[in-house]
């Protein structure tokens, strides 16, 4: 059983991943360290992240939007 967990940690899988549970499940190892350093950011720092990463959301909302016209 320990072999089969280590072998999932080095594929960087996590428990809650496997079983669909958490908050997190959904999203994959490397996203969820890049949230947690953001949290751990000042606040304006957070802000000025978080500013960036709408606005990137928003322009690939749009031409994905377009492209279906």
């Amino acid at each position: 059983m320990s072999d089969e967990v280590a072998n999932f940690a080095e594929r960087e899988v996590s428990l809650d991943f496997l079983v669909g549970e958490g908050m997190n499940a959904q999203f994959d190892k490397k996203t969820v360290n890049r949230l947690q350093e953001i949290q751990n950011m000042a606040p304006d720092i957070k802000s000025h992240l978080f500013a960036i990463i709408d606005s990137v959301i928003r322009d690939y909302k749009t031409q994905q939007s377009y492209k279906t016209i």
